[in-house]
């Protein structure tokens, strides 16, 4: 049974500066319609999280539309200090929602940080058989409160590594180049100055892309992902759910775009939530941290250790021309008008 937090939060929501490391200060959008121009200053207020970074309720996207408490995004709180495990404690969030890549799981020395200690930790990256978590996955099966554990539980759901990217460059490009570089990646395997050189090209191709084409890769080979991470938000026995990657602005940038879109939000309000993310790595401080899976010393820092709006609205644009829309994508990836409805009335109701 969902369970409010709106009270709980009020507290440490007045003590809290709009100057507050939880938020970014991105600007916000001015449509009538399903916009974020509506005020609750309950939701808006950001909290003192002292070691979070990038914080914040979904609903601030749009507050006259989407209902506090259901859903939050943000960096990854394995550095939470004891101050802001009494702010969790608050939240009392029910689903975390894990984007991170293996390598990057395995790169976080905080792992079983105290943070984590009231969760089963459910490990979506491996393949599971005989159990209750495959009717979170199936396409045809909805999950119901029978369907699981009633514990607080963290999900690991890599969305993507090098591996994806290998192929989100062969399907990403022009038929003449396809040849090439399926024969490049096949050297790779057997070869390490093959590696390398594959590498390489990967690098140029997505620096030559931006973030944009980043969001497209991450579109093409993390549609499954994408889904279940979706059916977990939509799923309101979950809720307070929690979805983070590492800095919470790609990959969680992206998912949070889409279940704005599947919940009626529109595009302006969309990208306006995106763009509170541009500061997102300033704020985390941490030159070892990847972006969606890459290293960030191989990247333009500018280029993509930013936010802009732009990005998000050359993404939306990019779901339109390429996919048919949000909805098109979504149905292609199994995440289609029943679930998307369901979605909508646990953000919303």
């Amino acid at each position: 049974m969902r369970r409010s937090r709106s009270k709980d939060l009020m507290s440490f929501s007045s003590s809290s500066s709009s100057s507050s490391v939880s938020s970014s200060g991105g600007s916000t959008s001015g449509t009538e319609t399903h916009s974020s121009a509506v005020e609750q200053p309950a939701v808006q207020a950001g909290l003192p999280f002292e070691k979070v970074r990038n914080f914040r309720d979904i609903a601030t996207a749009c507050p006259g539309l989407l209902k506090p408490g259901r859903l939050y995004r943000t960096g990854f709180p394995s550095e939470s200090t004891p101050s802001d495990l009494k702010l969790w404690s608050a939240i009392d969030i029910s689903t975390l929602i894990d984007l991170r890549s293996p390598k990057e799981l395995g790169m976080d020395t905080l792992m079983h940080s105290p943070v984590y200690a009231p969760y089963e930790t459910v490990d979506l990256n491996q393949e599971s058989s005989g159990s209750w978590r495959q009717a979170v996955l199936s396409t045809e099966v909805e999950t119901t409160a029978e369907d699981f554990t009633p514990t607080k539980q963290r999900f690991l759901l890599s969305l993507i590594d090098e591996r994806k990217y290998v192929s989100g460059l062969v399907l990403q490009a022009e038929i003449i180049d396809k040849a090439w570089l399926v024969a490049l990646i096949g050297a790779s395997a057997v070869s390490r100055r093959a590696r390398a050189h594959a590498t390489e090209v990967l690098l140029e191709r997505i620096k030559a892309g931006g973030l944009p084409l980043l969001n497209e890769m991450l579109l093409l080979q993390g549609g499954p992902q994408i889904a279940r991470a979706l059916k977990l938000i939509a799923d309101a026995d979950r809720h307070p759910v929690a979805l983070y990657c590492t800095a919470g602005k790609d990959r969680t940038g992206l998912v949070a775009a889409l279940a704005l879109s599947a919940a009626g939000v529109d595009d302006a309000a969309i990208v306006a939530d995106y763009a509170k993310s541009d500061a997102a790595y300033a704020q985390l401080e941490d030159k070892r941290a990847m972006v969606a899976a890459l290293d960030q010393h191989d990247l333009d820092s500018e280029k993509f250790l930013r936010a802009p709006p732009e990005v998000m609205v050359a993404t939306l644009a990019g779901l339109r021309a390429r996919h048919g829309g949000v909805d098109a994508y979504l149905d292609g990836i199994g995440f289609d008008a029943a679930w998307r409805a369901r979605l909508r009335a646990a953000l919303t109701q």
